[in-house]
């Protein structure tokens, strides 16, 4: 035994009759859920990223430089390169007497740098600048250990884009 499948009721005579103010608000929240769709974000929405002025001010008293001409050889070539824990590297350029500088961009949250510069070379560190990085003004203070047993430069950066370290 089939059961009479109900037709939908014909919305279209009730369509066609509505006249005056119901038609009208009918029509404007129509434009109005068209406009919210259409400037509705498409997909994921980013990150914030911050702009990273860093600047590095070669101290004057660096270690007395090695015997051994393999550390110098060896970093020339990255030579005042700055890497990031999220991956990006630049290089520094000269800004002044001994000031180096240039700029990266990061999301919020917790990072760290290392900057190479085969001036302490004669250090313990070898090639690694153990102080003078600044970044958007703010002093980054020495080396830090880090859980993977290597050292650089630790800070924050905020929501707003203040840096901390």
């Amino acid at each position: 035994m089939t059961l009479p499948t109900p037709s939908p009721p014909d919305l279209g005579e009730r369509t066609r009759k509505a006249r005056g103010p119901a038609r009208g608000a009918t029509l404007m929240l129509s434009v109005a859920l068209l406009s919210a769709c259409a400037n509705a974000p498409t997909g994921p929405s980013q990150p914030t990223t911050t702009t990273l002025n860093v600047s590095y001010l070669q101290p004057t008293d660096l270690p007395a430089t090695s015997s051994d001409p393999s550390c110098p050889h060896h970093y020339a070539p990255s030579n005042l390169t700055l890497t990031t824990s999220w991956g990006e590297s630049v290089r520094l350029q000269p800004a002044g007497d001994r000031v180096f500088t240039g700029v990266v961009t990061a999301r919020p949250g917790a990072h760290w740098m290392r900057l190479i510069d085969i001036a302490w070379c004669g250090s313990d560190l070898g090639a690694l600048a153990a102080r003078g990085l600044s970044v958007n003004g703010i002093q980054l203070g020495q080396l830090q250990l880090l859980e993977d047993s290597t050292s650089a430069f630790r800070f924050t950066v905020s929501e707003s884009g203040a840096v901390r370290p």
